[in-house]
């Protein structure tokens, strides 16, 4: 018969490989040794850490980019501050031609971190570097080739269509070197040292704000600004590639050696099924405007879409912030996957989606009452369809900030499929409740609008209960259980607040005495 010890290792050999995180044991109280109690501090000290650095890297970053804005434009000018805005968005497809390989790199390095598989990471840091060096060179040779084709479909004027034409490849090239960066700085999120990567961010701020002026003065225009995105993401390279080599001693990169189509394949498998997710999640998130401009009363679809598309933008700034408590929570759960530890995963999965419902559930609480006064401040009168948009939609947007939890421990237990069930699971729920609306008030644009954004809502809400069903049915333990546990204690405080503000809120000017008691329904019916 085999020792106990021999089934413990057997059945921890056998929870690393397949990353079924069902747990077979009850863990005793008196289990946990002082040893393991001191690797579950550092662990909550490095998720605490890296949250609050990812926190101060967003907010500095969004605020030089909010700050220089007006600056740009008026230098640029209209016509060709759009045309500035239009390359990012011309790049944004080639972004998905990756198939989501570099999703997978934080994954795998944090593995071999945590089994201290040196050459585990070189192998996944030197194939990423020449996978997306060879993906990097064939789009900047397209975009090189069709950049005149491409600019001439734009009916822009021949001066700027030039400009355009330039501008549009040296692009290409800042798009070869950002993929380049994310290589190395998946090297410092897997082994859970993204105080590097922030401060990297937070130190290039300072020549990407001294060339954006020089160039401007200089009045080199769109593709001087291009040629600071190139000059600051260059630097950017070299700097991270120093501190990996740095924080990783052991670290070598050998583009033939190193590079093999075992750790491509392993790399690609995970990282399409993530990629699967994140364009359901982006034809999720825009399925809403297509029906309302497509089918509703063409006459009145164009406004419709506006005062969504402005509803949108509220919330997706409203859900970022929550979004930041689980950014480092991936490379913990495979650091905690590649040790066996099921009951500490399932813990993290506990206490992040805790700490999303603590912040989220109280800010969408502010966002739902408050939404007529912040569309007000924003955009003026006129937009009161936009702060209802919001109110509606709110709830589907906290259940993709709780969905974003989820996603960051399936991923780190090697379960990508889950997300794209989950992710599916939604498109479909979404697709079938929208056309049936559609068909059904199509001959009322206004209850067609507020049906498409209730069917948004309810979608998102019912693929999360799905994602914790099949997501919990891996640790053995229940949805009730889990949301008793996780839940409930944050949906009474954004039952508390939301109706405490609806209250009060005609003495601050926040609401109406009009809406207190609509808006107070909605949070309660919320939190029900």
């Amino acid at each position: 018969m085999p020792s106990e010890s021999s089934v413990a290792q057997g059945r921890s050999g056998r929870l690393r490989d397949s990353y079924c995180l069902v747990s077979r044991r009850a863990v005793q109280p008196n289990a946990v040794s002082g040893r393991a109690s001191q690797v579950q501090r550092s662990l909550s000290e490095k998720i605490i850490r890296n949250t609050l650095f990812n926190s101060v890297g967003f907010a500095w970053d969004f605020l030089i980019r909010f700050l220089l804005v007006p600056y740009v434009v008026a230098h640029l000018g209209q016509t060709r501050s759009a045309i500035w805005a239009f390359l990012g968005v011309f790049t944004a497809p080639f972004m998905l031609l990756d198939f989501g390989v570099e999703s997978s790199f934080v994954k795998y390095i944090a593995e071999h971190y945590a089994r201290k598989e040196h050459d585990g990471i070189n192998r996944v840091v030197s194939t990423g570097l020449a996978f997306y060096l060879v993906f990097g060179i064939v789009v900047s040779l397209i975009v090189f080739v069709g950049a005149d084709a491409f600019v001439r479909l734009s009916s822009l004027e021949p001066g700027l269509a030039s400009e355009g034409a330039a501008a549009l490849r040296l692009t290409a090239v800042s798009f070869l070197l950002i993929n380049l960066v994310k290589v190395f700085e998946s090297v410092f999120s897997g082994v859970q040292r993204m105080e590097i990567t922030n401060l990297v961010r937070i130190a290039i701020s300072v020549p990407y704000v001294a060339l954006t002026v020089l160039f401007l003065e200089r009045q080199m225009g769109i593709c001087g600004l291009m040629w600071r995105d190139i000059l600051v993401t260059g630097i950017q390279l070299v700097a991270v590639a120093l501190c990996a080599f740095k924080v990783l001693p052991n670290l070598k990169l050998r583009l033939v050696s190193f590079v093999d189509r075992e750790t491509f394949g392993k790399l690609f498998r995970f990282g399409i099924k993530v990629h699967v997710s994140r364009i359901s999640l982006i034809v999720n998130l825009h399925f809403d405007k297509f029906l309302i401009a497509g089918f509703l009363d063409r006459s009145f679809g164009a406004g419709l879409v506006l005062f969504y598309d402005l509803a949108t933008r509220v919330l997706s700034m409203a859900r970022m912030f929550p979004a930041l408590l689980f950014s480092a929570t991936l490379p913990a759960t495979s650091e905690l996957a590649a040790q066996g530890e099921a009951e500490r995963v399932y813990e993290l999965l506990r206490r992040s989606t805790k700490y999303v419902m603590f912040l989220g559930a109280p800010m969408m609480a502010v966002v739902i009452v408050a939404a007529p006064a912040l569309v007000a401040a924003w955009m003026g009168t006129g937009y009161d369809l936009s702060a209802q948009s919001i109110q509606i939609l709110a709830m589907g947007y906290l259940a993709l900030c709780l969905g974003g939890a989820v996603g960051s421990v399936v991923q780190g237990i090697g379960r990508p499929g889950i997300q794209v069930k989950a992710a599916l699971f939604a498109l479909v729920v979404h697709v079938v409740l929208g056309v049936a609306v559609v068909c059904g008030l199509r001959s009322n644009a206004s209850r067609a609008f507020y049906g498409i954004l209730c069917s948004t809502s309810v979608a998102l809400v019912a693929s999360l209960l799905y994602y914790y069903a099949v997501t919990l049915k891996a640790f053995g333990r229940s949805v009730a259980q889990f949301c008793a546990d996780a839940l409930w204690k944050p949906l009474v405080v954004c039952a508390v607040l939301g109706a405490g503000m609806s209250a009060a809120g005609p003495v601050f000017g926040l609401v109406t005495r009009q809406t207190r008691l609509g808006n107070i329904g909605l949070v309660l019916g919320y939190t029900v």
